[in-house]
């Protein structure tokens, strides 16, 4: 356990920002061009896919120092990035998808995020009877609670905004670990210890992780954390492992503390910007979307997960819920599940 506060630009709190511009870069009319270049090339290899990419790459060498850049911010800096001027306007939604999948590609590997194995998330309100799709929170317009997603890496583009609502929320889970250990640090041991992890009934061959996850965990002196956002996860109804009162009550103060005006940072991601974030130092929420009745303009985001290597923040295996690695692995046959 770490015991002293950690004093680190990862450790902020909202009065550290005067605006999202604290944390926000304009991609240059340069850095534009050569996503416009991989894209050109890209197409002469065949259809503009992520499966293209995987097989063809994505090629940036041009702007290489500015993704390396970005990279180190995320990995050892704030841990938060907001670029802005992806051309959305400008390029059907299918380029769009390949600028994200062929950043986030620099940096490692985009994984499956659900059952389905979509590697690049389409997060906007769908049907599911008419979509075929099996339903999954970001498929949803209703609020989100603050958790961590099964990643290193998360990117979120802003194809086109609500009408109203779907904010986004996030919050440094080094800031909640200071300010526990200010306030309650008789709480950070059953958080360091973690809990068996229900598998949200995706890895049907193991529902359950057969170790206990932990919500903060220290490798080389650096913290790192994971909260899946719901009591569900770790229900001994779900894991067949019994909570104490003191899991109990130290999950509610996590929560409570995360959720604190005082540590939580809430703002819109505009269309063309993509706001990535170090999954293992932040938790990400939304509030509820309200979209207008025109289906074709229904808030739309990309969302990518990113693997990257053992360089980008040493951490603790039994932060991969999954067992094969991060992600979520793809079962098509529990599509309409």
């Amino acid at each position: 356990m770490i015991d002293k506060r950690i004093v680190h630009p990862s450790a902020w709190k909202p009065a550290d920002f005067t605006s999202k511009d604290t944390f926000s870069i304009d991609l240059s009319r340069g850095q534009v061009e050569a996503f416009g270049r991989a894209l050109s090339k890209l197409a002469s290899c065949g259809p503009v896919t992520c499966d293209g990419i995987d097989a063809n790459g994505f090629d940036l060498q041009s702007i290489a120092g500015d993704i390396d850049r970005w990279y180190q911010e995320l990995s050892t800096g704030r841990g938060m990035l907001n670029l802005r001027g992806f051309p959305v306007d400008e390029h059907p939604v299918e380029q769009i998808t390949a600028m994200l999948y062929g950043l986030s590609s620099q940096w490692g590997t985009p994984v499956s995020q659900s059952v389905m194995g979509d590697r690049l998330g389409e997060v906007i309100a769908v049907d599911k009877l008419l979509h075929g799709e099996r339903r999954r929170s970001y498929k949803s317009t209703h609020e989100m609670r603050l958790h961590s997603d099964f990643c290193d890496v998360l990117g979120m583009l802003c194809i086109r905004s609500a009408e109203r609502g779907g904010a986004s929320r996030y919050t440094s889970m080094i800031s909640v670990h200071n300010k526990i250990l200010e306030t309650r640090p008789e709480l950070l041991e059953p958080l360091y210890r973690g809990f068996y992890f229900w598998r949200i009934g995706e890895w049907p061959e193991e529902p359950v992780t057969p170790y206990r996850v932990p919500v903060f965990s220290e490798t080389d002196g650096v913290l790192s954390a994971h909260y899946a956002g719901d009591l569900s996860f770790i229900d001994p109804n779900n894991t067949g492992h019994a909570l104490s009162e003191l899991d109990y009550e130290a999950i509610e103060y996590f929560v409570e503390v995360a959720e604190s005006e005082e540590l939580r940072y809430e703002f819109q991601i505009e269309p063309g910007e993509c706001l990535f974030a170090n999954n293992l130092t932040h938790l990400h929420a939304r509030s509820k979307i309200l979209n207008g009745p025109d289906v074709e303009r229904r808030r739309h985001m990309l969302r990518v997960w990113v693997d990257c290597d053992q360089s980008f923040r040493p951490a603790v295996p039994e932060l991969r819920v999954f067992e094969h690695g991060i992600g979520v692995s793809a079962h098509p046959e529990m599509m309409h599940a």
